[in-house]
């Protein structure tokens, strides 16, 4: 794996881990005509994102080594993708849309840098996949919710 692809995968990685905080803050501060039913959608976004974090972080170690998944370099990019995700919008429905819409392109820049290396190894590729539609469904119920 290059150290570009490692890279990326680090990136997708802090993006997951940034958003099941920054869902889970929602959750939490949920209020208004709207507060139940945006409390729970917020709790299923952010439900299932520590066991994906964990499967990619697990993909990273078996190709990359124990030494790719450093809790430092990981506070650092999570802190950049929370920043980025607060700046982007005040809204906390529009900044979860912006930010499901990051891990979407994350998970393509990922996708495609493989491509440039000959191609993804078949579980990785197939985990990928999974993420893509898993976040698919994130973006559509969350872009139903702000129309």
């Amino acid at each position: 794996m290059s150290e570009q692809s490692k890279s990326r995968l680090l990136n997708l990685l802090a993006l997951l881990r940034a958003a099941h905080l920054i869902h889970h803050t929602a959750h939490l501060q949920a209020s208004g005509a709207t507060s139940y039913a945006d409390h729970q959608l917020f709790a299923r976004l952010y439900g299932d994102l520590v066991e994906e974090a964990d499967g990619l972080a697990e993909k990273l170690v078996y190709l990359a080594g124990a030494d790719s998944v450093d809790a430092l370099d990981q506070v650092l990019r999570i802190h950049t993708a929370v920043r980025r995700a607060v700046e982007a919008s005040p809204e906390l429905v529009q900044r979860s849309y912006l930010l499901e819409q990051s891990v979407q392109a994350a998970i393509a820049a990922a996708r495609d840098g493989y491509a440039s290396e000959g191609g993804l190894p078949l579980g990785l590729d197939n985990y990928l996949a999974g993420l893509a539609d898993a976040h698919d469904t994130a973006c559509y119920l969350l872009r139903q919710r702000l129309a």
